[in-house]
């Protein structure tokens, strides 16, 4: 999906399988949240925890699909304001630049995730070899 919104050569064989992988990855991770949550803060406040992790996704939505897709769009048709049909923007280039953006968001948000998890077990093979007692 975001090479066909990047390049946009009209390959539409590629969107399909794309969304499906897109969809694998999000429904994978809509899934594993739950455990990345009780493993990071544990059982204690799991419920408030949980309502935090539900609702990042919402927040990124609506700034994503309001505020940078709506912006953006708006540039468009306030570009294309000599056609017959002034409120609309037909075309790739019309949703071009967000996906571009979103995409980048998203490879952004995939390397702190990677750097999470880096650095988390990092500290728990620190925090086992400190509870480890020492032989006398």
């Amino acid at each position: 999906c975001f090479y066909l919104a990047s390049v946009g050569d009209g390959d539409v064989p590629l969107l399909y399988p794309g969304a499906v992988l897109l969809g694998l990855a999000y429904g994978g991770m809509f899934c594993m949240t739950p455990c990345l949550c009780h493993a990071l803060f544990g059982g204690l406040n799991f419920g408030a925890n949980w309502n935090v992790f539900g609702l990042c996704p919402a927040f990124g939505s609506l700034f994503f699909a309001t505020g940078v897709a709506g912006y953006i769009y708006d540039k468009h048709v306030e570009e294309e304001g000599g056609s017959s049909d002034a409120n609309n923007c037909y075309g790739p280039e019309c949703y071009r630049l967000t996906l571009i953006i979103v995409g980048g968001m998203a490879v952004l948000g995939a390397a702190a995730a990677a750097l999470l998890a880096f650095y988390l077990s990092e500290y728990r093979a620190a925090s086992r070899k400190a509870v480890v007692p020492a032989d006398e």
